[in-house]
């Protein structure tokens, strides 16, 4: 996605931040949709967590609080004062609809993946 690679775009952190996502399913189980042509809406709460870090160890650090309201509330969760940090992991609520044939693949047909709100956030200072 887009959003996710932004920074290697716009050549602010030439290339030496990482980032990585892991999902996890939470929440209760949530209601199924069946549809009139046998098709069913599967909803499905996931938890993400997004790992960033230097590329090149310790020599590389970032910040959060300047690009949207999602990083302003992580720069708050750090402890605010947009610090500089050598690695943080970061969990956002995630919400996914999936609409799933009787037979075949199903489609994602709703997320809010793009700009989940933050739960939680810790990471080492530099």
């Amino acid at each position: 996605m887009n959003s996710y690679n932004d920074e290697d775009k716009r050549k602010v952190w030439k290339g030496d931040l990482r980032q990585r996502y892991a999902f996890e399913v939470t929440g209760p189980e949530l209601p199924v949709l069946r549809l009139a042509d046998g098709k069913a809406l599967v909803t499905c709460s996931f938890v993400r967590t997004d790992h960033r870090e230097g590329k090149s160890g310790p020599t590389t650090s970032f910040k959060y609080g300047s690009e949207d309201a999602a990083s302003r509330q992580t720069d708050q969760l750090l402890g605010g004062g947009y610090k500089w940090w050598l690695t943080t992991d970061v969990r956002r609520g995630v919400t996914a609809t999936f609409e799933v044939p009787v037979q075949g693949p199903a489609d994602v047909v709703g997320c809010n993946c793009l700009n989940p709100p933050v739960l939680s956030a810790e990471g080492t200072p530099k």
